[in-house]
């Protein structure tokens, strides 16, 4: 008679309502330590409208499939004190009819106008391709870096307390000052008292007549963090309690030695299994 051989591997059921330290371990750390990317492109506003735009890459990558301006905002807000700052990496698609390129980067509130370039109306603000910042439909300052330059273009935008902004393309000077500092407001455009944003979110837009243009955020900028500035794509999670969430038995096959897996929640949500105990 031809038998199958059972498994003899298995797990018990997880002890219901599980088990936790008593005072808690941390499992930080606080500071330093892994970090983990948040900032998105928000797909609510993808098909909004006639929008022509589409996301890739886990919604970090946004690319327009057809002629216009299409403004797409970051899931995060940039907290409004401290000095942050955040990269995306700009890349169309070059051909003979080039250049006709397009793009802005900025900041703005989720009462934006997505049909429209960055600075179109007054929920955003918005630095141009050209070196231009536009607020409220007009240009509002102009001297900026460039970035209608050879593709790719690393844009990287900082922040200081919600109001001082700052543009850096490619590694050169922010807002073309080797004098600017991040920490003082020094070569800073002040936006605060302009704009009376109340939040401020990354933001793109997709320009042009011809493409595509695309945006990748960047899990941190090739040309460095200043320091004493945040990078806004990253953090790192603050230490919390040990919370076991199970324990298991796995029965082995003779031979080998039976261990009990400890299974226990990570920061995140996520479990994890300490074997072998």
């Amino acid at each position: 008679m031809n038998m199958h051989c059972m498994s003899l591997e298995h797990k018990m059921p997880r002890i219901t309502g599980g088990l936790r330290i008593t005072g808690g371990v941390n499992i930080g750390p606080t500071t330093g330590g892994a970090t983990l990317p948040v900032l998105r492109w928000d797909p609510t506003f993808v098909n909004y409208g006639t929008m022509a735009v589409q996301l890739d890459n886990n919604n970090t990558t946004v690319f327009d499939v057809a002629p216009g301006d299409y403004t797409l905002i970051g899931t995060n807000a940039i907290p409004t004190t401290g000095a942050w700052m955040f990269s995306v990496r700009m890349d169309y698609n070059i051909d003979a009819e080039l250049p006709d390129i397009g793009g802005y980067v900025g900041l703005g509130t989720r009462s934006f106008d997505p049909t429209h370039a960055l600075g179109n109306d007054n929920q955003s603000f918005g630095f141009s391709d050209t070196g231009l910042a536009f607020f409220n439909g007009s240009s509002v300052e102009s001297g900026f870096p460039q970035f209608n330059v050879n593709s790719p273009v690393i844009i990287d935008i900082a922040v200081l307390n919600g109001d001082y902004v700052w543009i850096r393309v490619n590694g050169g000077d922010w807002n073309g000052s080797s004098s600017s500092n991040l920490l003082d407001g020094t070569g800073g455009f002040q936006i605060a008292t302009m704009t009376g944003f109340s939040e401020l979110y990354p933001m793109v837009t997709t320009a042009g007549t011809m493409g595509p243009t695309q945006f990748d955020i960047l899990p941190t900028s090739p040309y460095g963090v200043p320091s004493g500035v945040t990078f806004f794509n990253q953090y790192t999670p603050a230490a919390k309690s040990l919370n076991w969430s199970g324990i298991y038995w796995e029965p082995v096959p003779v031979g080998q030695q039976n261990h009990i897996d400890i299974v226990y929640n990570n920061w995140d949500g996520s479990p994890i299994y300490v074997k072998n105990i």
